[in-house]
Parts: C-alpha cells; structure tokens; sequence
C-alpha cells in the first residue's frame, strides 16, 4: 500500500495545438481524452478550430462542446491571434462547465483577449471539470470587434496538478502513522 501510495504522480499537462491538425470539416474531433463537438467544426490550419467554412470562427448563436473523458483541471483555452489589437477582446462568450457525475458548475460570461490563454478552469473556482461549452455572445464587444462576435481557438491546454503529488502521499502516511503509534503509546500507559 505505501507503494501505491509514493507511486502517485502528478497527472502530466496536454496541450492540443488546433493549427497543426490540418485543415478538415468534421462533426467532431476525437482527440484522445477529449472530444470537441459542435454544428460543423472546420480546423483550419491558419486559424485553428472554427465553426463555419465562411467565417472559419465560431460565431454568435453557434456553441463548441469539450467534453473528457474524466474530470480534469488546470484548463486553458487560447484564441488564435490576429486581429488588430493586443488588447481587444476576440469574443465575449458564455461559459457553461460540468464537473464529476456531470454535476453543473454554472455559466460565466468572458471575454477571449486575442492570443491569450484564459483559464477555464479559474472562471469555476478551480473545480474539477468534465466538459463545458463555449457560446459567443451578441452584446457589447459584438458587432464592434471584428465585424461580428467570433472565436477561433489555437490550443486547448489541461491537466497537470490534480493528483496528489508523492510527497503529499508520503506526509499523509507519515502523519497516519504518527497517530497510531501515539494511540498505541496512550493504551499501554493506561495499563
């Protein structure tokens, strides 16, 4: 058991660079422990993952479903680069996450800055998550960004840190093993 236990390791991050799967026209992408779905995904090597062929972003009124195979954490999403500004927002968007046993985390509206990673995972308190859904909006950043309220993505990161580390295995052990030598030392000075 103390084997098991110091065997433990930190769950290594994945990163999935949308722009080196070439370009393709799917109903979903399964890549592994994760599946991406939505209403006619388009990968595009210069853009990343979009929805439609004209737009080659996930526009207003479309979703974009991530959904794994088990819960994970350490989530960052990454719009792909390219517009104008550094500084504008690509797409604000709703987003809706489950975590273990599909248990809802809720909906949180945000923002995606061009070429930066936005940690989905921190919008949920850093909870576990199972999938969640990305939905550009139609509000304040809408028809002024770009002509309309559209996101590509260029990389999915997760993982990493959510199991226990060996070290936090080991402290437990030690500290459970403390407790029972302390309980053996009190019954035999009570006898």
């Amino acid at each position: 058991m103390v084997a098991a236990l110091l065997s433990i390791a930190a769950a290594p991050a994945a990163t999935i660079d949308f722009t080196a799967l070439g370009d393709q026209t799917v109903a979903s992408l399964d890549l592994g422990d994760v599946t991406i779905t939505g209403s006619g995904l388009v990968v595009v090597q210069a853009s990343g993952l979009a929805m439609t062929p004209s737009s080659a972003m996930v526009d207003e009124n479309e979703t974009v479903t991530f959904t794994f195979d088990f819960a994970v954490g350490n989530i960052f999403l990454k719009s792909n680069g390219g517009g104008s500004s550094a500084n504008a927002i690509f797409a604000e968007s709703d987003i809706t996450a489950f975590g273990a046993g599909n248990t809802p985390l809720g909906t949180v509206a945000t923002g995606f800055p061009l070429d930066t990673d936005v940690s989905i995972s921190g919008l949920f308190g850093n909870q576990l998550i199972l999938s969640f859904t990305v939905a550009p909006l139609l509000g304040p950043k809408g028809p002024e960004v770009f002509g309309n309220n559209a996101v590509s993505f260029h990389t999915l990161t997760y993982g990493d840190s959510e199991v226990p580390e060996p070290a936090t295995a080991a402290l437990t052990l030690a500290g459970v093993a403390a407790l029972g030598l302390w309980r053996r030392r009190v019954q035999r000075s009570r006898v």
